[in-house]
């Protein structure tokens, strides 16, 4: 507890992770948590602590030695919602598992991840656009468990699994980072002991503990895929033949939608279709991913924001026409998690920049999940949400993105 608090050395690998991205982006931050977010045990240093250099934000601070989740929610819920931060970093769990007590705990996982979706659900109720990560609930070792009478239950590491799966699948369908750092904490133990970073059996002292488990978290978690093409696919303008087989495989795309969950709330045969690709094609600007002579992917780029995107919060007052624009990026749904659309992503980039223009910009549906990971994922800041003036019946509002060049 008394060693020196030591610099973090931000390596690329951590500057690329998706946490670091919003923690630079975000006016102000709220981290909540139980003892290692406040603490407790090392004379008052968070975990986070030496992320700070590079936070440039306020930061609100609502944590508790022992707290669990229903602790926050029943005890730190107004305070946290009254902040109306930019970014929610939420460390919440350890404590459920090793308490298990139905009075104050969430005694399964999908009770904790309900919990957590009460929470988030307050703060968005407030602020819709508030930006969330959460980490898995932090490793417990063999060590000095007496603060908690000296008993971890037998069972605890099936429940730390348990709750860290379900964090993690429920992180995939809100589009929030999910960051499990206990995997490069452990790896950190076996490699010297894990006395030279913890006071007992879980809380990391004021010096090496939390700058590993700082290091940990932007080791661990989502960051800017450089997942390479899929094999064998290629980029190309669509011509006027192409058009029919373009839009038929709009059509394919929104019924696949429709059987599932259409986050862009496209409808069929009306938008994207064969009469948007026919437009767009005339003007050049239709695009097909094929690979092996089949389309698997159509997107059309231009300058034409299609609506009043002046009133976006973007970073660089640019011009229309100084900016291109991403619309209609549809993949194949046997092509999903191969990198397809990074890659698409990485054309448009080189595009703009080779045609001299200052930044990529796009527009999704709010809750558009899928969307906005793979765009934060490849590097977009949210530049808030707007009415484009697109007249369109039961879709007020968008969410803009901006990727700066």
């Amino acid at each position: 507890m008394g060693q020196a608090m030591q610099s973090l050395e931000m390596t690329e690998t951590m500057k690329g992770s998706r946490l670091f991205r919003l923690l630079q982006d975000a006016k102000t931050i709220c981290f909540i948590g139980d003892s290692l977010t406040e603490g407790t045990m090392n004379g008052g240093v968070p975990w986070y602590e030496p992320l700070r250099p590079w936070i440039h934000g306020r930061i609100f601070n609502f944590s508790q030695g022992g707290a669990t989740t229903k602790i926050l929610l029943t005890y730190f819920m107004p305070s946290i919602v009254r902040t109306a931060a930019d970014l929610f970093v939420i460390a919440a769990g350890a404590n459920d598992i090793l308490f298990r007590d139905p009075l104050f705990c969430a005694v399964t996982a999908p009770d904790y991840v309900r919990k957590l979706q009460a929470l988030r659900d307050a703060v968005t109720e407030r602020r819709p656009d508030a930006r969330f990560a959460f980490i898995a609930p932090w490793l417990a070792t063999d060590g000095d468990a007496s603060i908690i009478g000296g008993i971890i239950p037998s069972d605890a590491d099936t429940a730390y699994r348990a709750y860290t799966a379900a964090l993690k699948a429920w992180c995939g369908t809100t589009g929030d980072a999910f960051i499990n750092a206990n995997g490069y904490i452990a790896q950190q133990f076996a490699l010297s002991s894990p006395e030279a970073y913890l006071i007992d059996f879980i809380h990391p002292n004021a010096g090496t503990g939390v700058r590993l488990y700082a290091e940990a978290v932007l080791q661990s978690g989502d960051r800017q895929t450089d997942a390479p093409p899929p094999s064998g696919m290629r980029i190309d303008q669509c011509r006027e033949a192409d058009v029919p087989a373009v839009g038929a495989f709009y059509d394919q795309v929104v019924r696949w939608l429709d059987d599932h969950i259409n986050y862009p709330k496209w409808i069929y045969r009306v938008y994207p279709s064969e009469p948007f690709a026919r437009q767009m094609a005339a003007a050049g600007t239709q695009y097909i991913c094929r690979k092996d002579r089949h389309i698997i992917g159509v997107f059309s780029l231009n300058d034409d924001p299609q609506g009043a995107y002046q009133k976006g919060h973007w970073k660089r007052d640019l011009p229309d026409g100084s900016y291109m624009v991403l619309h209609a990026l549809a993949i194949a749904p046997e092509m999903h998690g191969q990198g397809l659309g990074s890659a698409v992503i990485r054309f448009c980039v080189e595009k703009a920049k080779a045609e001299g223009y200052k930044a990529l910009r796009l527009d999704i549906v709010p809750n558009n999940h899928p969307a906005r990971r793979l765009y934060e994922k490849n590097g977009f800041r949210y530049a808030g949400d707007a009415d484009l003036e697109r007249g369109i019946a039961g879709i007020p509002i968008f969410s803009l993105f901006e990727l700066n060049l």
